[in-house]
């Protein structure tokens, strides 16, 4: 099995034949598209997505269909702090990570800025929420609701004492004792 890599990408790109990339281009959205089309049946591509496979994926410029992953979250997207939309439901179970806290902050600030509509992780693989969450302890809003495969223990959220309002809502694999959240006095 070889890792994701766009390096072994282009180098097999060239050899397709250059009549096969012409016709494919004259039909195709983008580059990544044929590269993805051109090598998923021959690759099986793993590994963490770029924060730009994920700004594509999520516009639909990139099609992962063939590819069988795992894909992991990166645990810093700052590099797409400007997306609106994330959507990668289209990998279903294949994507799978642990929610850092900047990544925690990227799905709320979306989501609190372009609706909860915004992020859709629907159907994808096994997501935890990462033990120490203290890199957002400034925080006063956490939206991580409709995430149904969010699995970790809500005492991460312990040290985030500036919450007013927390959303879990269809996260049923979330455990631990809600008292860890009586420091937050201006929940509401």
């Amino acid at each position: 099995m070889e890792e994701f890599s766009f390096l072994r990408i282009l180098r097999e790109l060239s050899r397709v034949a250059r009549r096969t990339w012409r016709n494919f281009l004259l039909h195709s959205k983008s580059l990544l598209a044929f590269l993805t089309h051109t090598h998923t049946r021959n690759y099986y591509f793993i590994g963490t997505l770029p924060g730009i496979v994920i700004k594509l994926i999520s516009e639909g410029k990139a099609d992962f269909d063939g590819c069988k992953g795992p894909f992991t979250l990166p645990t810093d997207l700052s590099s797409i702090e400007d997306i609106e939309k994330i959507d990668l439901s289209s990998l279903g179970k294949r994507l799978q990570g642990v929610f850092t806290g900047k990544i925690i902050r990227l799905i709320s600030d979306i989501r609190a800025k372009h609706g909860k509509g915004s992020v859709n992780l629907d159907k994808c693989g096994k997501f935890t929420l990462a033990e120490d969450l203290s890199d957002i302890s400034d925080m006063t809003s956490i939206d991580l609701s409709s995430i149904n495969s969010l699995e970790g223990d809500i005492q991460a959220l312990g040290n985030c004492t500036q919450l007013a309002s927390v959303g879990f809502r269809i996260c049923e694999k979330i455990t631990g004792d809600i008292q860890v959240l009586e420091k937050c006095t201006q929940l509401t």
